[in-house]
């Protein structure tokens, strides 16, 4: 076991956005993690990489731990390159010990082939026999070999590797993150989206490196492709609470969509059962010879119902209580969302005079606001209906085609976002 996770609550603005996460990462595991977006995969790894803390459960409590031996790395868009160094600066900086280790051994060497005394010459000798055991079975001598593998299956074959990150683009940057990440090897590697910015080719040696990764990787990604090339597991975040299947994404296809299946089967099973018990109660409770059946009736229902599974657009709802309590809160719940669904009256504001600058600032922002809208609605469209598709059996079977939606959404996403952005900041 790396990383295990116990009772673990997540709230944002008063509401759970997780709920009672149980989850344990395994050595060698490959897992992916998906769900619809604004589920909290990102706020999911955020916890675990420590950048985020969690809640206390309802009970109080809950918790996260790890194995001595778990090094984490995190994959984070733009982080984790300093703007000033080069690229094979950059390259090097998980190298760090074993480069100063190998300098110590020259050092050594130099002074082994002066003249030392006998008690000195025994002392550097026992130093660098540990120093150079230690360096050739972390493969210090292979580093070089290793950085250039790993640059040229991230796209980087020929970049000047004295370059400076700070002329790279945002896209070479995140490429470069991950090779260095690559180059760290962490006992749990997690990475969020990490075929952004990547092209056929580029992937396809992702792939095929993160098949031989010794390490546990723990991944978010849209590519259904990619998950089931290199993931063993997929984890589903729904309603905020986390289920595992076993196997790669086509498999937890498979099996959500039969486990779905079965569980309207039950739906319906239980339902048609509490409508024959309560018709045969509402029938026999007032009958002086059946009175007594009907509460032996009701008892049976009772237990049946002490909870109401409802399946609505795919979805189940659980609700506590017999068939009455569920009735209640839907009655609730609809008349909550009849009053969410109408608008508050703005409160009175002063008049303000506005010259005739200002109005006509107001005018451009206007429009641009509702250019922005329209452009971003038809984004949001584009990027569901190539969601879907990619999704089909069709695409799926066809590499090609699914590299080039998956680069085409995320280009979308990526305009999305920056639409986005300007939006707010023209409302500010």
């Amino acid at each position: 076991m790396l990383c295990s996770l116990e009772k673990i609550w997540k709230y944002f603005n008063g509401e759970p956005l997780l709920r009672d996460i149980n989850f344990t990462i395994n050595e060698g595991e490959r897992i992916g993690l998906v769900g619809r977006n604004g589920c909290g995969k990102t706020t999911l790894l955020s916890i675990i990489t420590g950048n985020l803390g969690y809640d206390p459960s309802p009970e109080n409590d809950g918790r996260m731990s790890f194995s001595g031996n778990c090094r984490i790395g995190y994959l984070e868009q733009g982080v984790g390159l300093s703007a000033e160094c080069s690229v094979s600066e950059e390259m090097r900086k998980p190298f760090a010990e074993l480069d100063r280790e190998h300098e110590r051994m020259a050092e050594l060497e130099n002074a082994l082939s002066g003249s030392l005394s006998d008690s000195e010459r025994e002392k550097a000798e026992a130093e660098y026999s540990s120093i150079s055991t230690h360096f050739e079975n972390n493969e210090g001598y292979l580093i070089d070999v290793k950085i250039k593998t790993v640059l040229n299956g991230m796209g980087f074959s020929g970049l000047d590797l004295s370059r400076s990150v700070n002329f790279l683009s945002g896209g070479e940057r995140t490429r470069l993150s991950l090779a260095k990440l690559l180059l760290e090897s962490p006992s749990l590697l997690i990475l969020d989206e990490p075929t952004n910015h990547l092209d056929l080719d580029t992937m396809t040696w992702l792939e095929d490196y993160l098949l031989d990764y010794k390490g546990a990787i723990f991944v978010v990604s849209h590519n259904r492709y990619f998950l089931d090339k290199v993931c063993t597991r997929i984890c589903e975040i729904e309603d905020g609470r986390l289920k595992s299947y076993s196997g790669n994404y086509s498999f937890y296809v498979k099996q959500k969509r039969e486990d779905n299946l079965r569980q309207e089967k039950l739906y319906e099973a239980e339902q048609e059962k509490i409508k024959e018990l309560q018709f045969f109660i509402d029938k026999n409770r007032v009958s002086a010879t059946s009175a007594k059946a009907a509460k032996s009736k009701q008892h049976m229902l009772d237990r049946i119902a002490d909870r109401i599974v409802e399946i609505r657009d795919g979805k189940a709802y659980e609700y506590k209580g017999n068939y009455d309590d569920y009735l209640k809160a839907r009655e609730l719940e609809k008349a909550e969302e009849e009053k969410a669904a109408v608008p508050s009256p703005a409160p009175a504001e002063k008049k303000q005079y506005r010259t005739k600058s200002q109005r006509a600032e107001d005018v451009r922002k206007k429009q641009e606001l509702a250019d922005l809208e329209k452009s971003i609605a038809n984004l949001e469209k584009e990027i569901a209906d190539t969601e879907e598709l990619i999704c089909t059996p069709e695409i799926a079977a066809d590499y090609q085609k699914m590299t080039e939606l998956c680069q085409s959404l995320d280009d979308r996403k990526n305009e999305l976002s920056e639409l986005m952005d300007r939006w707010v900041e023209i409302q500010e």
